[in-house]
């Protein structure tokens, strides 16, 4: 995080953050609208890309504990 000219911390931009990590936060946000939609289905490309950010967490956590 960084501080703002007011010296509060902020939370960084999308545009500051490295590229897979935009991604994968728009992924999930595109995901939960299309989650709050039941009668629409989540598109194969976008449960593929939830589907290897939720196995790149979980390979993380079985390392870091």
């Amino acid at each position: 995080m960084t501080l703002d000219p007011s010296g509060k911390v902020r939370l960084p931009h999308v545009n500051d953050l490295p590229f897979g990590v935009a991604s994968a936060m728009i992924a999930r946000a595109v995901a939960e609208a299309f989650q709050a939609s039941p009668e629409e289905p989540i598109p194969e490309p976008l449960a593929a890309i939830l589907r290897q950010i939720q196995a790149r967490e979980d390979d993380h956590e079985r390392h870091a504990g």
